[in-house]
């Protein structure tokens, strides 16, 4: 395990070094910058007696290259000490990678082809984060990259994937189109088996207990046929930037397709749940802009599904009940705004209807709010960020106040803590055992 971690890590700086020397060398009119950051991370859950969720230092590395007017590329690492030691057994004292484990991730690597295949058109290959949309976090039609869930402080963040990308630029119009050859899922929270459990609690018939619960993921097969397109038409019309696009793959939430419930006895049931991808066309509109002074933003997505079921079976003793529910077509939006008002306090706005994970008719609404005010010369930047659930009142609610100090340039040091509270049925319920403090420092260079 030990050597095998040495190789990989190894491989991954000798890699990252070669790219280097060659952007550099290759050339010696090549344009080429070399910068990154330092941050540490460290979290204390609430919830469960100062236990510590996060104690992370990550390396990040990011190289861009010219060789010339036609062709450039770009990449991005980053190297992350986890959160603890991974020891299981006496054995693993003896390893570094068990003792002092490290991650290591790439986090884009593509080439930009200028003028290819045609004058006006650009081609961008490789792993590339390709965002369309124009809201704050919660986009409804920036579909092309799976979500990470890993981090509730980088809501809404995607994961960058192996992508073609042509931009064809036509006048004052932009025409991009989109190739993905591979399906990548999301990742998911780490509250997710807890949603699970809670999902399949939810359905168990009265005065029964669950004894077992056996649960399986069913992925779109690696084939030609399965690969994901997209394209967007973009232009300004009187100040304000609009699209049109296009989205047809598959969903990278996991959907609940299957659940079996099997009576083992009276009281007793054992549970098998299956997840799938569900094929999904997404039609996208967003704009954004400014009506005096202030900022003016919005996103509809229709969703167009294809055989997108959610199915339960109940196994009694002597019959089977089966429960069927087919997603049909739905809509999900965002509104938003934002302005900075004399004093240089600023608000920024934002409705979402349907989260992130929600389909069909019955979608909740979300309400985000952020506050911010510079003092003290703007040394320190005072935050506080609301999230709420709400229906017909409000039934969840994530209170989120942080301080940034700016001691100098390129740095910033900040503290803060997630508060989350959530009845019953509330899209925040599962969510209330993330409530933590953290304090992060970054320095970029």
């Amino acid at each position: 395990m030990d050597i095998k971690m040495t190789h990989k890590f190894l491989t991954w700086i000798l890699t990252f070094i070669w790219v280097l020397t060659v952007s550099f060398l290759s050339s010696a009119d090549a344009e080429t910058s070399l910068n990154g950051y330092i941050k540490l991370d460290e979290r204390v859950l609430t919830e469960d007696a100062g236990e510590y969720s996060w104690n992370r230092a990550t390396l990040g590395l990011k190289v861009k290259s010219e060789l010339s007017e036609e062709v450039a590329g770009y990449g991005e690492m980053k190297i992350i000490t986890k959160d603890y030691p991974d020891i299981n057994s006496p054995s693993d004292l003896t390893s570094k990678s068990n003792v002092t484990p490290v991650d290591m991730e790439l986090r884009e690597a593509y080439l930009d082809v200028f003028g290819f295949p045609f004058p006006s058109t650009d081609l961008r290959a490789g792993k590339q984060r390709i965002a369309w949309g124009t809201a704050d976090r919660l986009n409804q039609v920036d579909n092309l990259n799976p979500f990470d869930f890993s981090d509730i402080v980088e809501l809404g963040k995607k994961i960058p994937t192996n992508s073609i990308k042509l931009t064809n630029y036509l006048g004052d119009n932009t025409l991009t189109a989109a190739m993905i050859p591979v399906f990548t899922p999301a990742v998911m929270p780490t509250t997710y088996d807890n949603y699970i459990s809670t999902t399949v609690a939810n359905n168990l018939p009265s005065g029964m207990r669950l004894t077992t619960l056996e649960s399986r993921v069913t992925l779109p097969q690696n084939k030609l046929e399965n690969s994901m397109f997209a394209a967007k038409l973009s232009r300004s019309i009187l100040g304000y930037d609009m699209s049109l696009s296009y989205f047809s793959g598959y969903d990278n939430i996991p959907n609940l397709a299957n659940l079996t419930l099997t009576a083992v006895s009276l009281t007793q049931v054992s549970a098998e749940v299956t997840q799938n991808y569900p094929k999904i066309q997404a039609f996208g509109y967003d704009l954004a802009g400014s009506f005096r002074g202030i900022g003016l933003w919005a996103e509809i997505a229709y969703l167009k599904t294809d055989n997108f079921i959610q199915e339960v079976v109940l196994n009694k003793i002597t019959t089977t009940e089966v429960t069927t529910a087919e997603v049909k077509d739905y809509i999900k939006y965002t509104l938003g705004f934002d302005y900075t008002f004399p004093n240089d306090f600023y608000i920024n706005t934002q409705v979402m209807h349907g989260f992130f994970d929600e389909r069909g008719k019955d979608l909740s609404d979300m309400l985000l709010t952020r506050l911010e005010k510079k003092i003290f010369n703007e040394k320190i930047k005072l935050t506080f960020t609301w999230l709420g659930d709400y229906d017909h009142k409000f039934i969840g609610n994530l209170f989120w106040p942080q301080i940034t100090w700016y001691p100098a340039e390129a740095t910033e040091i900040q503290l803060g803590s997630l508060s989350i509270h959530g009845e019953i049925g509330s899209k925040l319920e599962i969510m209330e055992t993330l409530d933590q403090v953290y304090l992060q420092a970054k320095y970029s260079f």
